[in-house]
């Protein structure tokens, strides 16, 4: 007995050796200060609640949390407590669009912004913030990219850019930084070219030049393919802490399936969503493999859901070959909130008429909800596609037709519901408040902050679908109009 109660201390001594330096290290980190002055002229552009977002290199879905931010005398001052030694920020109101980006940050760090209109001027305490504001320039003149050049070269250029900026500011930087702002801006450098890809391919779809069409497709393969292969560092601390890193291998899938699916040519269209799933999905566990797999698989179902009505099937198949801990907690809680059957979510939202409604008071309805924001080009296209196939189901008692608009600024909200061109006359209007894309539903349902999503609930408050495809066109309306009627 005594012996076992020997070896049981000195268990507990272990125990306590090894976890206590690992508590005591998040405790010492230290608070990061971001302060700012604004003049009068953008004080009052400012509507709603201002927020600067602060999140890890992992925190794919607390992405849509924010600080909120609280103006006295033209000034703020925001204290962020790091829970990693590397954070990103990025401000959410309506400052200079340099700012909308994403910045790295550490511990300890003390940034001061004045602004007045478009001018900004900043004092930190490193050349940390410096670097990565003179190389987000260089990322907004890439709408210059001239797309019938080579793209790796001017990939290439762009890379070489970022390094010269990182010669003159990094030498006052650490080793270990330097590599993850390089990743990061280099990645970026991807995305940006992949978009601009994307709509090389829009603007081409109507061409009948084959010679320029081969010449535009070859161009953008060999980008993809040295893409894909050059940016590959099988290295866990760049995976878990960049925040662009997975971003651009998501965002060369997507290119990659673009282009070899003809997805632009008069093709059969029938189950397309679903063989665009297929497409990302199989090439994600073909060609990558480890944390970078798993990450990329995890962004693929948080991101495109909707693209499939299969998609639960594909995640509930594949599930088990995920290993890294987060990743699974974020595929299960996915899982819960797409899985038909579910309780849905108990909203108590105001309306524009004053009322407050609740998922109770809808009980014994089909609820048909539409999340959207004003000023949004495919909220309104979607509202214009399925307005004709509303109308006959206005009169029936049995569905509910909820518009709920994440605006952040009340007033506009209920200005823009008298054009029409986001709602009908005779549907439930609905608003989340200042909070916005921070409001629990959006993290209940595991929406990334991209409107429109839709949303089905049953008459006994179940989940039917909170990603359902979007109905763009006759096949995709025909499957929806079934899928609701189903429940009717």
């Amino acid at each position: 007995m005594k012996y076992f109660k020997r070896i049981t201390l000195i268990n507990i001594f272990c125990v306590l050796i090894y976890t206590v330096p690992l508590c005591a290290q998040e405790r010492i980190r230290k608070e990061i200060t971001i302060t700012g002055t604004l003049n009068d002229s953008l004080i009052n552009e400012i509507k709603g609640t201002p927020i600067i977002q602060a999140w890890t290199g992992e925190d794919y879905l607390t992405y849509t949390s924010g600080h909120p931010v609280t103006f006295k005398a033209n000034s703020f001052t925001l204290k962020i407590n790091p829970t990693s030694d590397f954070m990103y920020f990025r401000f959410q109101f309506g400052l200079n669009d340099l700012l909308y980006q994403n910045y790295l940050i550490k511990p300890g760090d003390s940034i001061a912004f004045k602004l007045h209109n478009s001018a900004i001027n900043y004092d930190s305490n490193s050349s940390l913030f410096n670097c990565q504001f003179e190389m987000q320039k260089v990322i907004q003149t890439m709408n210059k990219l001239n797309r019938n050049f080579s793209l790796i070269k001017q990939q290439e250029s762009y890379n070489n850019k970022i390094d010269s900026i990182l010669l003159i500011h990094g030498k006052q930087l650490d080793a270990t930084t330097v590599n993850l702002i390089r990743t990061n801006f280099r990645s970026k450098i991807i995305s940006s070219i992949c978009q601009i890809s994307r709509s090389a391919l829009y603007a081409l779809a109507n061409k009948t030049d084959k010679l320029l069409i081969d010449t535009n497709n070859s161009n953008i393969n060999d980008f993809c393919n040295h893409a894909r292969y050059a940016n590959f560092k099988p290295d866990d601390f760049i995976i878990r802490n960049s925040a662009h890193y997975v971003d651009s291998f998501y965002n060369i899938e997507i290119l990659k399936m673009l282009l070899q699916m003809g997805i632009y040519e008069n093709k059969d269209r029938t189950d397309y969503g679903n063989k665009k799933f297929k497409f990302i999905h199989d090439s994600i566990l073909k060609n990558y493999s480890g944390l970078l797999k798993d990450k990329l698989l995890t962004m693929f179902y948080l991101e495109s859901f909707r693209m499939s009505p299969k998609a639960i099937d594909y995640l509930n198949a594949n599930i088990s070959s995920i290993h890294d801990s987060k990743c699974i907690q974020m595929l299960k809680a996915l899982q819960s909130s797409k899985s038909s059957g579910n309780p849905a979510f108990a909203f108590d939202l105001a309306s524009d008429n004053g009322k407050r409604y609740t998922l109770n008071d809808l009980k014994g309805k089909v609820i048909v909800a539409t999340f959207y924001s004003t000023g949004c080009s495919p909220c309104k296209a979607l509202h214009a596609f399925l307005k004709d196939w509303k109308k006959p189901l206005h009169n029936n008692p049995n569905i509910a037709f909820v518009n709920i608009s994440i605006d952040a600024y009340r007033q506009k909200w209920i200005d823009d519901l008298r054009l029409n061109i986001y709602t009908s006359p005779n549907e439930i209007n609905l608003w989340l408040g200042e909070s916005s894309i921070r409001h629990p539903i959006f993290k209940f349902y595991n929406y990334n902050g991209g409107v429109p999503e839709m949303l089905l609930i049953d008459k006994q408050g179940n989940i039917i679908s909170s990603s359902p495809v979007r109905p763009i066109d006759q096949q995709t309306l025909v499957n929806f109009d079934a899928l609701i009627r189903k429940y009717l």
